[in-house]
């Protein structure tokens, strides 16, 4: 019985697990996006008595500051490049923007 019963109740906690997993599974750039979310209003809370540093010039256009859409970064390989094909037809699309 008491087999049964821990049979059971790791099913139901594997079961649980596996749903909570994937209802929280989002894109990478969805997770970007809501961090940079969080982190620009604690940003915003910081400069507040600094503003001026940052380029406001005053602190109701700090309160105003919002994000807008992330930049689309693209890459074209040079070793591929061809110029007789449209330079929009040989882009790279990339989510997030890279150092090299």
């Amino acid at each position: 019985m008491k087999r049964k019963l821990i049979m059971i109740a790791t099913l139901c906690m594997v079961i649980i697990f596996s749903i909570g997993t994937i209802s929280y599974a989002v894109s990478p750039q969805v997770q970007a996006n809501i961090s940079a979310q969080d982190n620009f209003k604690t940003l915003l809370k910081s400069i507040n008595t600094e503003y001026r540093n940052f380029y406001f010039t005053t602190k109701d256009e700090v309160s105003k500051a919002k994000l807008g859409n992330p930049i689309q970064w693209a890459t074209i390989d040079i070793n591929k490049y061809d110029p007789s094909i449209k330079i929009s037809d040989q882009v790279t699309r990339e989510p997030f923007s890279h150092t090299r």
